[in-house]
């Protein structure tokens, strides 16, 4: 198969069987449906576009089972509220933001708290949701408690741990709030295998894992 590179956020749509896209403004999320249930990867925001997406895959936010988060910022947070049934999960490392403890900007911004119940995850942890492996990665530095979740041994979720340039896995300084706990991030990322499919949330996707960490894979 031709490697895949889709740089920028792409159009709401199918990714592969049963894997979809939605598109929100600068920021996609992801949607894994399977027999048991449905898994969101972060939730996108502005609640009629997510709305609009989701008719449109023929999926209900009820249905929504299960729902990852990256991290925290408004972008990847905002459309939480559209999924009155799904478990969230967020990295234990992430939670003094949402608890407003530590500032996402400046000293004098926060991000939102989250008001929905969730479950605290650390680095390593895995579990079975609506029939999917799932695990997570602590992925320092754009927020403390950036998280990646590896799905079924072959997809990773990255959210704002990196983005691709050119098809390469570099860190993003922009709102990032620690660029140098952000490269230490990648280059743990680099020494995973098996990886077909990676999906960030503003830089499209990539299915040439070698390339996109080729400048990790040898340091």
């Amino acid at each position: 198969m031709k490697p895949l590179i889709a740089t920028g956020v792409i159009n709401t749509g199918i990714i592969q069987d049963n894997l979809y896209a939605i598109k929100t403004h600068t920021v996609n999320f992801f949607i894994w449906k399977t027999r048991e249930g449905i898994v969101c990867i972060d939730s996108g925001f502005n609640r009629v576009i997510i709305c609009r997406a989701l008719d449109e895959l023929g999926i209900a936010p009820t249905e929504v089972t299960h729902l990852f988060l990256t991290h925290s910022d408004i972008d990847h947070v905002g459309g939480l509220g559209l999924f009155p049934n799904a478990r969230v999960y967020l990295s234990a490392d992430e939670e003094p933001m949402v608890r407003r403890r530590t500032a996402r900007l400046l000293g004098v911004y926060y991000n939102r708290r989250i008001a929905c119940p969730y479950s605290l995850l650390q680095n390593g942890d895995t579990m079975s949701a609506a029939g999917l492996h799932i695990r997570a990665l602590a992925s320092p530095g754009h927020t403390p408690g950036s998280m990646c979740y590896v799905v079924n041994d072959y997809v990773l979720f990255s959210g704002d741990a990196f983005r691709l340039n050119d098809g390469l896995a570099v860190p993003c300084p922009r709102y990032t709030m620690n660029v140098a706990n952000q490269a230490n991030s990648i280059k743990r990322l680099s020494m995973l295998s098996g990886i077909d499919l990676i999906c960030t949330a503003h830089w499209g996707l990539s299915r040439n894992w070698n390339q996109a960490f080729a400048a990790y894979q040898h340091h």
